[in-house]
């Protein structure tokens, strides 16, 4: 690997910039075709010139970090070095760079011959620099001019050597050129002026196209406000004042004389420089730094430390610097490891000068954390900034996640944020998002400022970058005044001292734009009220169109997020309740700790799977943390339960406490693990004695589990049953199952099977008396793709065209047949390209899958569970369901509410949303009847037509070159069902199916609780859903959150609350009070609108 690779990681930065250099020529000539033909000659000549004037930059430089002594002598061999191109960060205490160098024979235009050469280096840090050996000077931060001495012999290359020790663990080579020291001035004018001359064609143009970091698009749309004839005017002008420049002071060599002309030239165009003084520039310097992506957390510790130690240092230089942080985790690191550096930070924050951005604990995906996440990444920064700063977020920034969800702004306005920035729809591959500054609408109808900055958000100050972006904001925008955001990002660095430097040049510039320093708060204060009241109103998903094979790599990580997202809202609930019902103490610090856990892993480098080998092994830590304090906090409650229930009641046997904490009563089935051979005599009983269906099923090695069904558990509530061993039972009990190896049936469903293939040949739905396949479909289908993206291996989905169907089975056979659950299993096997072919196992498989194809006793779904050992490369699995519904569009969850896509492929638009993201479903409605697609660990789909598509793994080969492989286990559903997926009620069932009903061993004895069962918190209508309860932060009173999950009309809403409820308040997300609520009955009675959020105080008297 090239060892600079792991210094700078450009985010197409360089490719943007590159673009506005080459755009110049281009741009002057539309500046003379757009003018009077009367306005060209002058420009034209005068551009010419100054193009010519410059000092040339010295190239063909190769590098190596490290201390290396030695390396400053003519004779090293340094073939085996990198080249470089001026990156300009470079990690590294120490770097050498070398390079051969022959002198031109002129510089700007200028004879070199008997005129001293000056070699101008511009670096951050200090070094020393060799010619040919011998060492010519010392070098510090800044411009280095170094005078060249001639060649030892003529026609000699000279060999340069440059030593630079780096600051803050990064070394910055900006560039070197070569330069005549009397002309200097004069260059620089001359620079100067082609910023002017370039500011005036972009300004004065009418072009209209749209740049992204991929793509150039003309909406042909201009929103400036000034008229074509008015910049004809003024162009006219600018050529008049170029015509009586003194351009023959070049050839006569006088710089001068060119130098005084070019001053008189700016003092003529006092029009022009009136006008670009109605534009501004707000620079807002900023770090982006990943927590951890192609290094692990620990580093960015030391790499954030460093950095805001820069920009500290900075502070104290440039008084004008202010700089916009965010991420709650990186200042907590500080200050846990660096706490001098906090106390600064802290006071910088006290003046202005340092704003603390974002509102969120880190920079998540946005894609595929549950609603649940999303107000704790919220909650815990806000909590963590008012207590240490003293501050309020107002903006939310996020600028490098995958994608967007369409419940961002309601987030965001109930938590009292009230803009967003991002900039990665500039990353789309096929369409130009339309708008930069522009009102966000949420599917509950909260409203979000959003704005993004052209370019992206890790920029250098550069004059003809920041002035294109100008001229493309002002045409999307019609304003004249553009925050733009500057600093080294991804590993860190921020603003360095070259971009002040160069912001100091630009300002001091007579015929400029203004550009100056601010926060990004002070910039959009600055907005009138006017201009914010006509911007564009956007009312869907901001869905990124590119990386989308985030939603599914790295699948250990998405099923851990899932499971834990699960697992903690029951744990805070089951503490909760016995708080509120029994004074037991609620264990909120051990909960923020396993949550902040949760927390950190989505990061949007993290969860989304794009990062390196060792991540996913700190990752993998932290959730087993997180799931060992969530089962502690659970086994505690459910124990507090169990000791409280009168569990003599009933039939003999073992007392099992089955648990729901979902917030309506369900039925299901409930799951006790034991040692293998444990249950192989017991039954299941009732409290009233009614024998209930149970099964002995595998539950791995040694192991084994007893499934029973538990019918109406209350909601929020717990049911008793009993266990009997020892019983030797004469006769099965009947059961609604039938099974062979071609089909399975149950009260709901019957499936059958292709014997040859293993895959779904017909689901029947008995109640609807519906085909629920197509005809001649298949359901169950497993398809592999070739998956090579030319970028960003893990990130993006490269289809080839190479395509595989796992139609055939290696085995069917029926391995469950029991009064609860009757299983298929299926066993195939596949031979990928790069599995290596050995001697006698020429055809032996890389992957295996083995699939359980089941029916429950009660239930209409049909359950998929998999173990695949997967071993491919660059191979992406689907599981595809043909199904006899057809729906110009398909509904997915997203947080806390869903969303409608289009399963055509007719526009751009369609078909750049070849993958979409999802959380526990997605469902295909006709007018009568749908199907749902249920998933307990997956997020990637796609359904186009009546093909539902799930994705399963995919196996990149960068930057994790194991990601993926091994095996996978996970669960998937298809769920038939009449009407659509609001009223077929896929919420709940997808709900159910991810959140298990929770069992908990105990003893016959006394107690207050009834063993019949009892419920203590649940919500209505069937729309209503209860997301959280959990103590408050402050601790004062319990938190119950709701939603709307249908997108209905006004919903009139019941919550049921446990006993003891004797005042309550509605508050936003942060859990700050907005008004009273009365309580009826000790119960919550309010009104809902489509996909509200919701959220009480509720305060309880004591047991």
């Amino acid at each position: 690997m090239n060892l600079l690779s792991r210094g700078f990681y450009p985010r197409f930065w360089k490719l943007a910039f590159t673009s506005v250099i080459c755009l110049l020529p281009t741009i002057i000539l539309q500046l003379f075709l757009t003018a009077p033909l009367a306005a060209q000659q002058n420009v034209e000549q005068v551009y010419r010139l100054v193009r010519q004037l410059e000092f040339p930059a010295v190239s063909g430089w190769k590098a190596r970090k490290g201390e290396f002594p030695g390396s400053e002598r003519p004779s090293l061999d340094d073939s085996g070095w990198d080249s470089f191109d001026y990156q300009p960060v470079l990690e590294a205490d120490q770097c050498w760079f070398r390079v051969e160098l022959s002198l031109p024979e002129k510089i700007a235009l200028q004879s070199v011959a008997g005129r001293p050469v000056i070699l101008n280096l511009d670096i951050l840090g200090k070094g020393e620099i060799y010619q040919d050996g011998r060492k010519l000077a010392a070098l510090k931060a800044g411009e280095n001019r170094v005078k060249l001495g001639p060649p030892d012999r003529a026609g000699d290359k000279l060999k340069i050597a440059v030593r630079i020790d780096g600051e803050y663990q990064k070394v910055v080579f900006r560039g070197a050129t070569l330069e005549l020291d009397s002309w200097r001035k004069a260059v620089e004018q001359a620079q100067q002026l082609q910023m002017t001359i370039f500011a005036a064609a972009r300004l004065l143009g009418n072009d209209t196209r749209q740049r992204s970091m991929q793509l150039e698009q003309d909406p042909k749309i201009d929103l400036s406000s000034l008229p074509v004839s008015r910049k004809q005017e003024l162009m006219l002008e600018l050529d008049r004042v170029l015509g009586g420049l003194d351009q023959a002071a070049v050839s006569r060599g006088d710089p001068k004389a060119f130098a005084a002309s070019v001053d008189n030239t700016f003092a003529r165009l006092r029009n022009l420089t009136d006008y670009f003084q109605g534009y501004s520039i707000h620079l807002v310097s900023n770090a982006h730094i990943d927590l951890a992506w192609l290094w692990r957390w620990r580093e960015t510790v030391e790499a954030s430390h460093d950095t805001f130690e820069s920009v500290l240092d900075l502070m104290r230089r440039y008084p004008e610097l202010a700089f916009t942080q965010s991420q709650a985790q990186l200042y907590e690191w500080m200050k846990e490891y660096y706490p001098a550096t906090f106390a600064e930070i802290k006071r910088r924050v006290a003046e202005g000068r340092w704003e603390v951005a974002g509102g969120m604990w880190v920079e998540p995906d946005c894609n595929l954390i549950s609603g649940e996440s999303w107000v704790r990444q919220i909650l815990y920064a806000t909590r963590f900034f008012q207590r240490n700063f003293g501050v309020k977020v107002k903006i939310g920034w996020n600028p490098d996640s995958f994608g967007y969800n369409w419940n961002m702004p309601q987030f965001f306005r109930r938590s009292g944020i009230e803009v967003f920035l991002t900039q990665k729809l500039l990353w789309n591959d096929t369409n130009i998002f339309p708008y930069h500054l522009f009102w966000w609408k949420g599917p509950d109808g909260s409203r979000i400022l959003v704005y993004m900055p052209y370019i992206g958000y890790t920029n250098i100050v550069n004059a003809y970058q920041m002035v294109d972006a100008l001229r493309q904001f002002e045409a999307n925008t019609g304003l004249k005044d553009m925050a733009f955001l500057i600093g080294y990002g991804d590993h860190g660095g921020g603003p360095d001292r070259y971009m002040l430097e160069q912001a100091r040049r630009i300002q001091r510039h007579p015929v400029f734009p203004k550009v100056e320093f601010g926060t990004m708060e002070q910039y959009l204060k600055a907005l009138p009220d006017s201009v914010k009241a006509r911007l564009p109103e956007y009312g869907n998903e901001l869905y990124l169109e590119y990386h989308q094979g985030t939603y599914t790599s790295q699948a250990a990580m998405k099923a851990a997020n899932r499971e834990l997202e699960q697992s903690l809202g029951a744990a805070e609930e089951l503490a909760a309740l016995t708080d509120v019902l029994f004074a037991e103490t609620y264990p909120q610090e051990r909960l923020e700790r396993a949550w902040k856990k949760v927390l950190f892993n989505q990061m949007h480098d993290i969860l989304p799977g794009s990062g390196i080998t060792a991540i996913y092994q700190d990752a993998l830590k932290n959730y087993g943390e997180a799931r060992h304090l969530a089962q502690l906090v659970s086994k505690g409650a459910l124990l507090g339960f169990a000791g409280r229930i009168d569990t003599r009641s009933g039939p003999a046997g073992q007392p099992l406490v089955v648990f729901n904490t979902l917030s309506w009563p369900r039925g299901g089935v409930a799951r006790l693990e034991g040692e293998a051979g444990q249950f192989e005599d017991c039954s299941v009983y009732a409290v009233n004695g009614r024998r209930v269906p149970c099964q002995v099923v595998q539950s791995g090695l040694e192991r084994s589990a007893l499934i029973f069904r538990a019918d109406s558990v209350p909601a929020g509530g717990y049911r008793v049953y009993k266990l009997e061993d020892n019983v030797h039972l004469s006769q099965e009990m009947p059961s609604g199952l039938k099974i062979s190896s071609a089909f399975i049936e149950n009260e709901f469903i019957r499936l059958e099977l292709d014997q040859a293939g293993g895959l779904i040949s017909r689901i029947y739905d008995k109640r609807s008396r519906r085909e629920v396949l197509a005809p001649g479909g298949k359901g169950n289908l497993l398809e592999l793709f070739e998956d090579k993206p030319a970028n960003w291996d893990a990130w993006n989905i490269g289809y080839t065209g190479v395509s595989w169907r796992l139609d055939k089975a290696d085995r069917v056979e029926v391995v469950e047949k029991g009064p609860v659950r009757a299983t298929i299993r299926v066993r195939r096997s596949f031979l990928g390209a790069t599995k290596p072919r050995r001697p006698l196992a020429t055809s032996f498989p890389s992957s295996f899958f083995t699939q359980e194809i089941s029916l429950y006793a009660g239930s209409p779904l049909v359950e998929v569970r998999n173990s695949i050992d997967w071993w491919e490369q660059q191979v992406l699995c689907k599981a595809a369901w043909e199904v006899n519904v057809s729906a110009d569009t398909a509904y997915y969850e997203i947080p806390l509410a869903a969303i409608g896509r289009p399963t055509t492929r007719t526009s751009s638009l369609d078909k750049a949303r070849f993958e979409v993201p999802a959380l526990r479903w997605a469902d295909l409605s006709g007018k009568d009847y749908g199907v749902s697609l249920l998933s307990d660990s997956k997020y990637g789909y796609d359904i186009a037509g009546n093909r539902m598509r799930l994705t399963l793994l995919k196996a990149p080969l960068w930057p994790d070159p194991s990601a993926d492989r091994g095996t996978h286990e996970f669960r998937y559903a298809l769920y038939p069902h009449p009407g659509d997926w609001r009223t077929g009620g896929t919420v709940r069932v997808a709900s159910g199916f991810c959140q298990p009903l929770l069992v908990q061993r105990g003893i016959p004895h006394s107690g207050s609780l009834p063993a019949s069962g009892a419920g203590f918190l649940s919500a209505a209508p069937e729309n209503v859903i209860i997301s959280s309860f959990k103590l408050a932060e402050d601790g004062n009173g319990m938190i119950v959150r709701c939603y709307e999950s249908a997108g209905a009309g006004q919903t009139s809403a019941r919550i049921v609350l446990p006993p003891g409820a004797v005042k309550a308040q509605e508050t936003d997300l942060l859990e700050q009070p907005l008004a009273e609520v009365p309580l009826r009955d000790g119960n919550l009675e309010f009104s809902l609108g489509p996909f509200e959020i919701k959220t009480f105080r509720v305060t309880f008297r004591g047991p």
